[in-house]
């Protein structure tokens, strides 16, 4: 075909995808960030030639989905291909995925409007330059540019994927292809949907939203629909939701009946409890609504730790407003589906696509990267809105001209705004410095901004960032800056004071949280290289134990204070206090008992004599590493050395 005679929606598509590469360039070799190094610390190793393969691509010693093998094995294959000089293999993958799920996009986005009566005509360049517009959201470079979000990505597109297969399936089991349609509706979908579980749990969304879509354009009494075998193909759909849609909301259901702790467990780790984050999410979701119509890119960002948390229906002020207006959309979009089918499709893919990070499992309150998928509803209602404009006898090409001309200075303008994202997304100190200036009361971006000017050399700066913080009038931010401080204050090698400490320890809260660890981990870190001038490991230790004993709204199985007992008993033991240690040592293996606990808890009992307690849990650790754990393989060889040793010593040198 010649090029002048290619479709107008293709050549949209193909300028998309161009100027979507151009944009995203300038930003393929930025830094990783915050869990990037967690996840992606193995795939180096594995890289290196120091780590296992198949524990790389099953890090998750309970669950397959939890491992997510089909993005570990991405991450793999980029590094492969691309080596570790930086991270644009990385980020250039995480692109091109980014790609494959635009097309998908405009893919589904199709399907649907050919389904709607008054889009059906114009489906594949509406579907088109939505899809432009997808690709060129600065809402959208969180995802792209954040290395490990790669897992939402791959998710997201196989999810699109199974959407589409199940459209195609359903349009075929409404002409009479019944053998065709099953292949799609069991073979391609279950299969599609499967290996966007093994790449992020979010996937599991995917039966719902073709049950919204099934809603729109399938059982709505404005378009019609007429089977071919009515009988076998109603059979067909029953065991297809059946299968997908109510069994799987029964399981979990009577999970959250039978063993809640099984799914709201992680709340122990968090400052909010369930009744809060459901209070908190309609804010949550009218911010994204808002940050996707009108773009507000130097607020957008990673550092959105500083969000409220909703206490009640007044507290903060906009809690009940925001719910009356995701009611009000929802009622509205329900009255209009007769009518318009695509807004009720696209409001309806919005909130189902949030339903499980934006629901009531006990995660964050806010992330931008949860927009990725459920964006497409936004722009499929917004085509949908054509539906509900007047009938213009005469003047409806030049409607469609006018809505082409919105969505084309609308794209002109998110393009520009993604760029200078991206801009910021080069390097981590620009990124910091604008989250300083819009974001200043997160902790997380505090605690980076310190990491980053000692990094620099500048350790000034990082005490400057801290400052502030000590004398916060919240209680927790009174701990981060005293914490913290101490901590800057050994890595310069200046005296550090006793009383940063006890204020610290003052203000210790119910709730351990994540930045406490970090600072634990930073202070371990430290003074493997020095000693500190006016502390020593010893009263660092002491002030992470009290803070673990105060925080008394959390089980001692809760994460982060679990991390906490274990860095008090490794620093106790480099302060060559082996008795206080144990003790921390032994509250951590009791809350679990782990490889990670076990470990520490073998060292102390094997420095402390307990030898035939140490042989004793040796043995039971040696029944919990699997046969491709080699670094936890390595430990243990190195902790029964330590034990032959010791069991070796005369009775005068013990």
């Amino acid at each position: 075909m010649h090029f002048r005679n290619l479709p107008a929606a293709l050549w949209v598509l193909l300028g998309a995808i161009a100027l979507t590469l151009a944009v995203y360039w300038p930003g393929l070799r930025g830094p990783l960030l915050f869990d990037d190094y967690w996840n992606l610390t193995p795939v180096f190793k594995w890289q290196a030639g120091t780590g296992d393969a198949l524990a790389t691509l099953l890090p998750n010693r309970d669950s397959l989905v939890y491992s997510r093998p089909v993005a570990m094995g991405s991450f793999m294959l980029s590094v492969w291909l691309g080596g570790l000089e930086d991270t644009f293999p990385l980020k250039f993958g995480n692109l091109l995925i980014h790609l494959a799920c635009g097309l998908l996009v405009a893919w589904v986005l199709m399907l649907c409007l050919r389904r709607d009566p008054r889009l059906a005509a114009r489906a594949p360049l509406l579907a088109a330059g939505l899809s432009a517009v997808w690709l060129l959201h600065p809402l959208q470079v969180s995802t792209v540019l954040y290395a490990v979000q790669r897992m939402a990505q791959l998710s997201t597109m196989f999810t699109l994927a199974a959407v589409g297969c199940f459209l195609v399936g359903r349009v075929a089991l409404e002409r009479g292809a019944i053998r065709k349609a099953w292949a799609w509706l069991f073979l391609a979908c279950p299969a599609l949907v499967l290996a966007g579980l093994l790449s992020k749990q979010n996937a599991a969304i995917a039966p719902f939203l073709c049950l919204v879509l099934e809603l729109a354009y399938f059982q709505n009494p404005g378009i019609l629909s007429n089977l071919t075998h009515p009988r076998r193909a109603r059979g067909t759909l029953a065991l297809f939701f059946g299968a997908s849609v109510l069994l799987p909301l029964a399981a979990a259901l009577a999970l959250l009946l039978v063993q809640p702790e099984r799914l709201l467990a992680g709340y122990a780790d968090l400052e909010f409890n369930l009744w809060q984050r459901l209070l908190s999410q309609p804010r949550a979701l009218v911010d994204y609504l808002g940050m996707w119509l009108l773009p507000r890119s130097p607020q957008m960002g990673l550092y959105t730790d500083d969000f409220t948390i909703s206490t009640g229906l007044w507290s903060p002020a906009t809690t009940l407003p925001a719910l009356f207006v995701l009611l009000g959309l929802t009622a509205g979009a329900i009255v209009v589906r007769r009518r318009a089918p695509s807004v009720f499709a696209g409001w309806g893919f919005f909130l189902v696509a949030h339903g499980i990070e934006s629901s009531f499992l006990p995660l964050e309150l806010y992330y931008e990267h949860r927009n990725y998928l459920p964006s497409l509803g936004l722009l499929l209602a917004a085509a949908g809105m054509v539906d509900l404009l007047p009938p213009a006898p005469g003047k409806r090409d030049a409607q469609w001209r006018a809505a082409y001309t919105l969505t084309a200075c609308f794209l002109a303008v998110i393009t520009v705004s993604t760029l200078g994202r991206v801009l910021v997304w080069q390097n981590e100190r620009s990124m910091v410095n604008q989250g300083l200036a819009h974001h200043p009361a997160s902790l997380r971006l505090r605690l980076d901004a310190v990491a980053l000017s000692l990094r620099e050399g500048n350790p000034q700066a990082a005490l400057d960032v801290l400052e502030p913080l000590k004398s916060d009038p919240r209680p927790r931010h009174r701990l981060m800056g005293n914490l913290e401080s101490a901590v800057v204050q050994c890595e310069m090698g200046n005296p550090v004071k006793a009383e940063l400490l006890n204020r610290a320890m003052e203000d210790a809260m119910p709730h351990v949280t994540v930045n406490e660890v970090g600072i634990a981990k930073h202070f371990e870190t430290v003074t493997r290289r020095k000693s500190c001038e006016g502390i020593d490991a010893r009263d660092m230790a002491r002030a992470l134990a009290v803070i673990a004993d105060k925080a008394t709204a959390q089980p001692d199985n809760a994460g982060n204070k679990l991390a906490l007992r274990r860095y008090a008993a490794q620093l106790y033991a480099r302060g060559g206090d082996w008795r206080q240690a144990e003790i921390q040592a032994r509250k951590a293996w009791q809350a679990s008992p782990t490889l990670p606990s076990g470990a520490i808890l073998a060292r102390v009992l094997i420095k402390n004599w307990h030898l035939d307690e140490a042989r004793e849990l040796l043995s039971e650790l040696q029944l919990q590493v699997r046969p491709y754990d080699t670094p936890w393989k390595v430990e243990l060889n190195a902790l029964h050395r330590l034990l032959e040793e010791q069991t070796g010593l005369e009775p005068q040198e013990r």
